[in-house]
């Protein structure tokens, strides 16, 4: 797709001691086929793309530097220990990117202004899941979740599949969730705050939740060409699995933290139940208050507004009357 909208791209490849290069131009066309260009060192790896627009297609001043920003830091959070440098040479302003912690070093800094209650627990797991439409074939699959609770009301939860932001979640998004949940199930059950597990609600565990989920998945799917919701199923058992016994174990080892975080999950359910309650209670009350005025009223003979007049009497024996 880049290459199709530029004016020129070139590549170099370092990888094996070789470096290679090859040149397009003109959305695509070979402009130079690949050619080695020389031997370099075997600990010298890494690929260079250049690329410029073509402006008669895009308008000039279409470059969004925060959107750019915005990808870059979110790129070196996902990948710690990687450095990315942008060069604006426009404003000749350079910056740089790194974090050696990556997601823990996101939820941290995401929290500064919160209190929180939990520290940070980190999930970091590789395997592989059949895949559903392939016999015999397994999928490699890598999730990465750091997460902590706060004192917050509304959640902030980022989740990425191979580094691309899927702005509406999606099926690994929602097997962390799943996974939390059970686990505060459980939790709430043994210190008896619930009678049935289905009294929470996966909307009680989300609020004061700072989390970010991070999949790498061999054969991804999604809903939409834009990429924003991930729609595998065959995934859903592994993340949901893995988030159960990292946190259910987290959960057992720090009893303070245990307590503070079930307590917080209570405390929302409550805060839901009463809305319920109030909610109820103000349709109920709207519903005898419109159906005693109701009681007053005559239907139309007609549904014609040539022919129809409105009559307002007093009291219920001139009504009476007038009905008839």
């Amino acid at each position: 797709c880049v290459n199709a909208l530029s004016e020129f791209m070139e590549v170099t490849v370092r990888r094996n001691g070789e470096e290679h290069f090859v040149r397009f131009k003109d959305g695509g066309k070979v402009d130079k086929e690949p050619t080695l260009v020389s031997q370099i060192p075997l600990e010298k790896t890494g690929t260079t793309v250049t690329w410029k627009p073509d402006f008669s297609i895009f308008d000039k001043s279409n470059y969004d530097i925060e959107l750019i920003e915005t990808r870059l830091e979110r790129l070196a959070y996902l990948n710690k220990g990687r450095k990315f440098v942008f060069d604006n040479q426009i404003t000749k302003e350079v910056k740089e990117y790194f974090f050696e912690n990556g997601i823990i070093d996101w939820v941290n800094n995401l929290n500064q202004p919160r209190k929180s209650i939990s520290d940070v627990v980190f999930l970091n797991e590789d395997g592989s899941v059949k895949n559903r439409r392939i016999l015999d074939v397994q999928n490699s699959i890598s999730i990465s979740c750091a997460f902590q609770y706060t004192l917050g009301d509304a959640p902030i939860i980022y989740s990425f599949c191979n580094n691309i932001y899927t702005a509406f979640g999606g099926t690994h998004l929602e097997s962390f969730k799943d996974g939390i949940l059970s686990c505060v199930r459980e939790r709430s059950l043994e210190a008896k705050l619930i009678k049935e597990p289905t009294d929470i609600l996966k909307n009680d565990i989300l609020a004061g939740l700072t989390a970010i989920v991070s999949l790498n998945y061999s054969n991804p799917e999604y809903s939409g060409q834009t990429k924003e919701v991930l729609s595998n199923v065959e995934i859903k058992s592994f993340i949901r699995e893995r988030v159960e016994e990292l946190f259910g174990k987290f959960l057992e080892e720090n009893s303070d933290q245990c307590k503070a975080i079930l307590q917080r999950v209570d405390q929302e359910r409550n805060l839901r139940l009463r809305v319920e309650m109030a909610r109820q209670t103000d349709r109920k009350l709207a519903l005898e208050g419109f159906m005693s005025f109701a009681g007053k009223l005559a239907d139309c003979t007609t549904k014609s507004v040539d022919f129809s007049e409105l009559y307002v009497v007093e009291g219920d024996s001139a009504g009476g009357s007038a009905k008839s």
